[in-house]
């Protein structure tokens, strides 16, 4: 099972993380849940569903557990990156810096925007 949906729980975990490190101790609590809960399977869905629900729920738990202990980072507008004048390119770099700094959910707001962007002008 772990084989055939590696690529999967892969996918979950690195929604949720980008440090190699990370996403391995991701992974194996992800197969840990799978194990605990593997009775409670009832086949009404895929299986397929099942493990990314799993995934997803396990990293999300991860997500919180680990933003306990961390403080929030303030979004003070006292750098150029709203300055029209400044590089573009250091623009992009405090745009990233901030978008790292951001919880897995909320670092998934400025893609989903852009995606939405992308939308609408076609």
């Amino acid at each position: 099972m772990v084989r055939e949906h590696k690529g999967t729980i892969y996918t979950v975990c690195y929604m949720f993380s980008n440090d190699q490190d990370e996403v391995a101790d991701l992974f194996q609590e992800i197969l840990i849940n799978l194990w605990k809960g593997s009775g409670t399977f009832r086949g009404d869905s895929a299986l397929s569903s099942w493990i990314w629900k799993v995934s997803f729920n396990t990293c999300i738990s991860y997500d919180r557990k680990k933003k306990r202990g961390l403080d929030t980072v303030p979004l003070s507008m006292d750098i150029d990156l709203f300055n029209d004048q400044a590089d573009d390119t250091r623009q992009i770099g405090l745009l990233r810096d901030r978008i790292r700094r951001l919880g897995a959910f909320d670092r998934a707001i400025p893609f989903r925007a852009l995606l939405m962007r992308q939308l609408l002008t076609l």
